[in-house]
């Protein structure tokens, strides 16, 4: 079975206190795309692009609102 993705920050309890916004912005689908990237698993290479496309996608969403 495939994990899902879970939102921000790792499942468990220290997850619910990681908030799915940042600046008042959600970044609930850029979490939601970092989770689906490492599910497809890969190298440190492959991690590295998911952390920056990650990255892009938060900041994305942010200077577009």
């Amino acid at each position: 079975m495939k994990p899902q993705a879970n939102g921000c920050g790792p499942r468990g309890p220290v997850g619910k206190i990681i908030p799915d916004s940042l600046l008042g912005v959600s970044v609930l689908e850029a979490c939601n795309l970092h989770d689906e990237l490492y599910f497809q698993g890969g190298n440190a290479e492959e991690r590295r692009k998911a952390d920056k496309v990650f990255l892009r996608a938060m900041l994305d969403e942010i200077k577009q609102h």
